[in-house]
């Protein structure tokens, strides 16, 4: 759904809704509210009760005639009805300067994720997003919505910036974050998040920095930050996927950790390392039936796919429809979505198997292994 506003001596003269799908459209009831202001306070000046009709792909919304030239128009605004919405120029324009000038919270949430769905369709480029994300994200008054954004930050880059741009992409952004994290306010909420930002920013980075800012967090180097076990298990696996560890040194950590959390975490940490020996281990380990519990291949996929494993688990793509027979059926859900080959001819061979019978579980699952990975390789054309 997207708004379309005609503006005429300072007044609107016509606001218009235009619906696409890929097959039906269908009814949505929804407020549209309009906002006005710069880069002060936004101003809630209408909230329109709209009903968009499924029968035609423009719905005129009549009620907005005449009210003063908004700065922001929110489709979907109290997130009432299942929809991806767009934003008119002026209204991103106004996004990138004043996102976090939105009083409401559930306003702001509806706001940023029509962002990050526009980034994921490849109409707003992974540099825009960043851009608002680190301008804004680091004001969220709610902590889950500002850790939710700096984490997509971090996935955009690795999954939406075609490969020529992605090395370069990955050590800006590690620089970045690695800036904010320091200026945080100590002990806040936003250096927590930022810092669970920056380590796979970190990890992924091709600058030796990457490992001395990792080895900074770790030693307690960056002031009023609280290192629980969760944080500096992340860091050990971020420097093992560099290669930057031992085994040493996670058993010290795991003597520090002597819990059931603590194994599973060393688990994962030990098989980072950044080697094709160590993901054929990982591969022959994660087939074994009934040898590891849901957390335990959580933890081996997470290392399969730790920073800088792209060409290193290239090659086992041949193999990897046979895993689902013989497994219970979560943890081959897991198997599936972790260890789905992330290159083109991957969407070949699932169509193929697709044309066979197989149980109606995986079905839905390569379905949509394939559609990210589809996803991921368009908006990488489009950003190139």
């Amino acid at each position: 759904l997207t708004p379309q506003v005609t503006i005429t001596e300072g007044r609107i003269t016509e606001l218009r809704i235009t619906a696409s799908a890929t097959d039906a459209l269908r009814p949505h009831r929804l407020d549209v509210t309009l906002f006005r202001g710069e880069k002060q306070h936004l101003e809630r000046i209408a909230t329109l009760d709209v009903l968009v009709d499924p029968n035609t792909p423009v719905t005129m919304v009549a009620e907005a005639v005449g009210i003063q030239a908004p700065s922001l128009v929110v489709l979907n605004d109290n997130d009432h009805t299942y929809a991806r919405v767009r934003f008119d120029e002026r209204s991103l324009t106004t996004l990138r300067t004043s996102l976090s000038r939105i009083d409401e919270e559930l306003t702001r949430a509806v706001v940023w994720t029509a962002l990050w769905n526009l980034t994921r369709d490849g109409e707003l480029s992974v540099a825009d997003y960043t851009g608002i994300a680190l301008t804004h994200g680091l004001v969220e008054p709610n902590p889950n919505l500002a850790a939710q954004e700096l984490a997509k930050i971090s996935f955009a880059t690795a999954h939406f910036l075609p490969h020529g741009l992605r090395e370069q992409g990955q050590r800006e952004l590690a620089d970045t974050l690695w800036t904010r994290l320091l200026d945080a306010e100590e002990g806040s909420d936003l250096q927590l998040a930022l810092v669970r930002a920056a380590i796979p920013a970190l990890a992924a980075s091709d600058e030796t920095s990457g490992s001395t800012r990792l080895r900074e967090i770790l030693n307690g180097r960056v002031p009023g930050l609280r290192r629980d076990p969760d944080l500096r298990w992340s860091v050990l696996s971020a420097l093992a996927a560099r290669g930057e560890t031992d085994p040493a040194e996670l058993e010290e950590q795991k003597n520090t950790d002597n819990t059931m959390s603590g194994a599973v975490a060393l688990l994962g940490a030990a098989h980072c390392l950044p080697t094709v020996e160590m993901k054929a281990r990982i591969w022959e380990s994660v087939r074994r039936v009934g040898a590891w519990s849901n957390d335990e291949v959580d933890a081996l996929l997470g290392a399969w796919n730790a920073p800088g494993s792209t060409d290193l688990v290239r090659g086992w793509d041949r193999e990897f429809f046979e895993i689902w027979d013989t497994h219970p059926i979560e943890i081959a859900n897991r198997l599936v979505r972790g260890l789905y080959p992330q290159v083109e001819a991957s969407l070949t061979a699932t169509k193929n198997h697709l044309d066979k019978e197989i149980p109606g579980a995986l079905r839905r699952v390569l379905l949509e292994c394939a559609d990210h990975l589809r996803r991921d390789l368009e908006v990488q054309r489009l950003q190139g």
